[in-house]
């Protein structure tokens, strides 16, 4: 749950799901994965899990709101104490990475 208290995200299948806490108003997102949320509670990462080498995976970042999805190349995800950057793996090394939280200005 979404630290507001607002919000559920869970995964089922090959998708995965928010709902307000109430359980009304239910959005699917296309990906599957680990969900985790921006601290404000926007967003949600999910990591697409393949059989793909680990440097091939990516992250969905998605706005629950506008349903705006942003990939980010790596895996396990996570984000910076402030919500303004995401922290993952990437690369044959899985050296690690940080962006902001729309893939901009991403560096080892």
């Amino acid at each position: 749950m979404v630290a507001d208290g607002k919000r559920l995200a869970y995964t089922e299948g090959d998708h995965a799901s928010v709902m307000d806490a109430d359980g009304q108003k239910v959005i699917t997102i296309p990906v599957q994965g680990w969900p985790g949320w921006l601290p404000d509670g926007r967003l949600v990462v999910s990591n697409l899990f393949d059989e793909g080498p680990q440097d091939k995976r990516v992250a969905h970042v998605v706005n629950v709101e506008t349903g705006e999805d942003i990939v980010i190349t790596g895996t396990y995800h996570t984000w910076s104490p402030d919500g303004t950057q995401v922290a993952y793996y990437a690369g044959p090394t899985l050296t690690i990475w940080m962006a902001n939280t729309d893939g901009s200005n991403a560096r080892k």
